[in-house]
């Protein structure tokens, strides 16, 4: 009969929880890669050459002639919890600092990667194919001046833990025509460097039923020793 009530009390403790939000931020370097290709001209001033590499620069360009990629490296303990039936999965963002923008009416759109690339290899004219029509879309409020901004994309990771092997990253450009966004990549500063901020709730005991079960089981631990 003991032994059945401990048994009893503590099942009964691991079967109430409260959730407390959690995040693991990640970041290319380590973590991923990122990198744009383009060709012709950017704004006024700036071209981009269709055989050229620009994984170490400090910036990711996005235009109707620019596509931006990057790529998070998933890790298993986080890929182990978003599967975890006792942790509830809430969202995955990208978070980019966006260093200037030129245009109206700008609409990033973000697509799959379908094969994998190399940030130190990739150029206009090697990069890989992506969905013609964006999984996911992020528009700017027509205020917007620069800072950070955060797409959601969870989607995105959804798919990926599901099939780790497609994990080739996003591409990114513009839906418009006429406009330029330009963020910062990983080869800036540190602290502009993009973010994937990943998101889920994890079960955490209830103290008072802890407390509970604790109250209940000192009385029999007691007894068992007499």
């Amino acid at each position: 009969m003991r032994k059945f009530l401990c048994i009893f009390l503590l099942l009964f403790s691991f079967s109430h929880y409260s959730y407390a939000n959690t995040s693991i931020n990640l970041q290319p370097g380590s973590e991923g890669m990122d990198s744009f290709v383009g060709s012709g001209t950017i704004g006024s001033e700036t071209t981009i050459l269709p055989d050229s590499n620009y994984g170490s620069d400090p910036r990711l360009i996005m235009a109707s002639n620019c596509t931006s990629y990057i790529k998070f490296e998933l890790p298993d303990l986080f890929t182990q919890l978003w599967q975890n039936p006792l942790n509830s999965p809430v969202s995955a963002n990208l978070l980019l600092y966006i260093e200037s923008l030129t245009g109206s009416n700008i609409e990033i759109g973000i697509g799959y990667t379908a094969y994998q690339w190399d940030e130190n290899t990739i150029t206009y004219d090697n990069r890989p194919f992506c969905l013609a029509i964006p999984e996911g879309k992020f528009s700017f409020d027509e205020n917007f001046t620069g800072g950070w901004v955060s797409i959601n994309i969870t989607n995105f990771v959804y798919y990926w833990i599901n099939y780790p092997t497609s994990n080739h990253g996003v591409a990114m450009s513009l839906n418009s025509a006429d406009g330029v966004v330009v963020a910062y990549s990983s080869d800036a500063d540190p602290e502009f460097h993009p973010i994937l901020e990943l998101s889920y709730h994890a079960p955490v005991p209830e103290p008072s039923v802890i407390f509970l079960c604790a109250m209940g089981l000192v009385p029999l631990l007691r007894k068992h020793k007499k």
